[in-house]
């Protein structure tokens, strides 16, 4: 039975919920609005470069998940030729990227196009970087979790360790943030993203300790690392 105090604080939840997504919205289009524009010869010009170096077409689309696991199209500047060695297996990446197109994956220009998806509402500026549908089925009601919110251009993943990390730690990080997520955790990690794009990318192992340690993922852990568990 429904005490009449729970119907109140059920509502007060829905609301701040919906104050906390309208919050964000409002902050995606500002941001990527403002980032566009100041990017905007950046972009042309990651463009022609891009033509230069491996042809066209200069961007490349590959279904990933979105909220609640529904697929979209996401974008990128292309980054990687298409080259193949004699048995018809692509090159490690290393071998198919040119000196320039490295760079412009350093400095993740090669996401910007993903500015436009933000203004479209089918991804926010930060949350969990987008993955395949498979991969995400495979992790189970964890992987379901992780659609809860929309995926980001930056997240809590990217601004500590990112590519330093393994694939266990960088979903604790997102799942960290699924369930800690508001608007000044935001623009932190937008504030964090400026200075990992000046200095680089550093693990910051109280983050990911303190995420690792969170009862989700613990629960994770009890049975044997397998997130279907």
């Amino acid at each position: 039975m429904v005490a009449p105090g729970d119907f109140g604080d059920a509502r007060g939840r829905s609301e701040l919920l919906n104050e906390s997504s309208v919050s964000k919205r409002i902050f995606d289009i500002l941001l990527s609005s403002l980032v566009l524009i100041i990017c905007s010869p950046i972009f042309l010009t990651v463009a022609a470069l891009t033509y230069l170096a491996l042809g066209w077409p200069v961007m490349f689309r590959q279904v990933r998940a979105g909220l609640s696991m529904r697929p979209f199209s996401i974008l990128k500047f292309r980054t990687m030729s298409n080259e193949r060695d004699g048995k018809g297996d692509l090159l490690p990446d290393h071998l198919r990227q040119t000196r320039l197109t490295a760079i412009i994956r350093r400095l993740r220009f090669d996401e910007l196009p993903q500015l436009l998806l933000v203004l479209a509402g089918v991804m926010s500026f930060v949350g969990p970087r987008p993955l395949p549908i498979q991969t995400l089925s495979d992790l189970g009601a964890i992987g379901q979790l992780r659609c809860r919110v929309q995926p980001g251009l930056t997240g809590w993943a990217q601004v500590n360790g990112n590519t330093r990390l393994n694939d266990m730690q960088k979903l604790a990080l997102d799942i960290w943030y699924v369930e800690q997520h508001n608007l000044a955790l935001d623009v932190l990690i937008v504030a964090m993203t400026l200075k990992t794009l000046v200095l680089g990318e550093v693990v910051n192992e109280h983050n990911v300790q303190k995420a690792e340690t969170q009862p989700t993922i613990l629960s994770c852990l009890r049975v044997g690392l397998d997130p279907k568990g």
